[in-house]
């Protein structure tokens, strides 16, 4: 029997060689485009669609890549199976051969424990870096296997070239340093105990900047502040006549409480704008949400656009003292008969929002323009697609460091 199946073409060694080469060579090369995804270009995210998808493809790629470099050595397993079933194992043991299938090992659980950490672990942002560094050994380590197996001047080679230099400069923030533009803290402004407006001048180039879109931000050295000098996302509220850039930045993590010791003349690098929040696009009558800090897209709304629609807004707060925003909305909707301004006082409750939402009628032809925390947002949208909104009609964006 066991002759009978080595003479069918389809189990020979040499089939189930190529099909694990392939399976590994398919995965080097997803993860190799996923490695690709994490650049923060401005032009990259549009071309794309937007940071958050870019996010998305480089999680994507880099599972089903793991996926398929998983298979690779269980295909060389299934391939000795028929050779011999008791000794199928020694094919792809790490103790039973040479040195470089160790290394193809060692770079499987690396990417085993990376991932699990990515996913499955809600780590402090600095930690959850540590992770990634976990994976780009494993990556490293993936590719050295090849070179071992196919040799350092194979056309593999180039396949990997770019994803590796991509890693280097992501590894040493040159990246960042490559396509950031330097701006300087020009004014300040405490708006309340833990909220600080920043504004920002360019040192060279101005950013064309649209209504909604953030940018990530490192604050660097200056006179009495040291910054943490990590890139963080913050909303833009203002984009000025003269270039600069208005930021409200609340202290929510060690960096940004650092930030509340900023002093004028600070350095500082910015990447972006990112997102297209609310494009102007829009035709239909609208429903503006924010919660929290997550009013800062909607403060840069009001200071940009003409609202030619009618527009509701609501703000959640645990309490109205909790932002210093709420007197420019209230102004800005006795200016303008087109927008009504709602404050909702709710400790993470959303009945008192979901109770009024309920009265309008259309809620179903309206479009919905969404910031807040996470949990908040998700629960808004299944309580939205359980009374018929599609979710075309739903727009928000994510500002997340991890992205």
């Amino acid at each position: 029997m066991e002759h009978s199946i080595n003479m069918i073409p389809f189990f020979t060694s040499y089939f189930w060689n190529g099909v694990s080469f392939a399976f590994a060579c398919f995965g080097m090369l997803l993860l190799s485009l996923s490695i690709l995804l994490i650049l923060k270009s401005p032009k990259l995210a549009v071309w794309i669609g937007s940071l958050e998808k870019m996010n998305l493809w480089h999680h994507r790629f880099a599972t089903i890549g793991y996926a398929f470099i998983l298979l690779h050595p269980l295909i060389l397993g299934w391939e000795g199976f028929f050779k011999n079933q008791s000794n199928a194992w020694i094919q792809i043991s790490p103790w039973e051969n040479s040195s470089f299938v160790g290394l193809g090992w060692i770079s499987i659980v690396l990417f085993m424990i990376g991932l699990f950490f990515t996913f499955n672990v809600q780590l402090p942002y600095r930690l959850w870096k540590y992770s990634h560094v976990i994976l780009s050994v494993a990556f490293l380590l993936g590719i050295y296997h090849v070179f071992i197996v196919k040799g350092f001047l194979s056309v593999y080679s180039l396949m990997v070239f770019p994803p590796i230099l991509v890693l280097f400069l992501r590894l040493f923030s040159f990246d960042h340093k490559y396509i950031s533009i330097p701006f300087i803290v020009e004014t300040l402004k405490y708006s309340s105990s833990e909220i600080v407006e920043i504004e920002l001048k360019p040192m060279k180039q101005k950013l064309q900047v649209s209504p909604g879109q953030y940018i990530f931000v490192a604050f660097y050295e200056g006179p009495g502040f040291k910054g943490c000098g990590e890139f963080h996302p913050f909303s833009i509220i203002q984009s000025l006549k003269n270039g600069n850039l208005m930021l409200a930045v609340k202290s929510l993590g060690e960096c940004t409480k650092n930030i509340l010791k900023l002093q004028t003349g600070v350095r500082t690098n910015v990447i972006g704008p990112f997102g297209d929040f609310h494009s102007g696009k829009s035709t239909k009558n609208e429903i503006w949400i924010a919660a929290g800090v997550g009013v800062t897209p909607f403060l840069s709304l009001i200071n940009k656009s003409r609202i030619i629609f009618l527009t509701k807004m609501y703000l959640l707060l645990n309490e109205k003292k909790d932002s210093p925003f709420v007197n420019a909305f209230e102004n800005f909707s006795l200016q303008n008969s087109n927008f009504q301004f709602e404050l909702i006082e709710t400790k993470k409750n959303l009945k008192p929002l979901f109770h009024d939402l309920e009265k309008i009628i259309g809620l179903k032809e309206m479009d919905f323009f969404i910031c807040g925390p996470p949990l908040m947002m998700n629960q808004l949208f299944l309580w939205l697609y359980s009374k018929g909104v599609s979710h075309q009609s739903i727009h928000y964006e994510q500002f997340d460091l991890r992205l």
